[in-house]
């Protein structure tokens, strides 16, 4: 019976129309983009970035594998003691990941969107 149900159930949904959204194209907000070049041993990226969903484009210009990883700060963390923290492989409970781009190969550009809250 069990089998059967499930059967009947997946059918059902394969047969539903796909979800739109129906928020009219005209009132959607494209998210920002931020291009980050990656150069061996250094990084060219705005000093701060504002909330909000935000396209990530890391362009690597470098001759090594590059990649970004997104942290948000808490508990009013800032970035130097992240990078202490990182130096002295003590754990950040209040660094957590937030995305980011996946690797991007020499001479390859790679996006990821992701929503930023506000913070650090």
């Amino acid at each position: 019976m069990r089998h059967a149900v499930t059967a009947a159930l997946l059918a059902a949904t394969l047969a539903m129309p796909p979800i739109r959204d129906a928020t009219p194209a005209s009132a959607r907000v494209a998210p920002s983009v931020v291009v980050v070049h990656a150069r061996d041993y250094a990084f060219a990226a705005p000093a701060s970035i504002a909330a909000g969903t935000t396209t990530f484009r890391l362009v690597n210009d470098g001759r090594a594998l590059h990649q970004i990883s997104l942290v948000r700060l808490t508990q009013g963390k800032a970035f130097a003691d992240h990078a202490a923290a990182l130096k002295s492989h003590v754990p950040t409970p209040w660094a957590i990941g937030a995305g980011g781009p996946s690797a991007a190969k020499p001479g390859q550009t790679v996006e990821a969107t992701v929503t930023l809250d506000p913070g650090r």
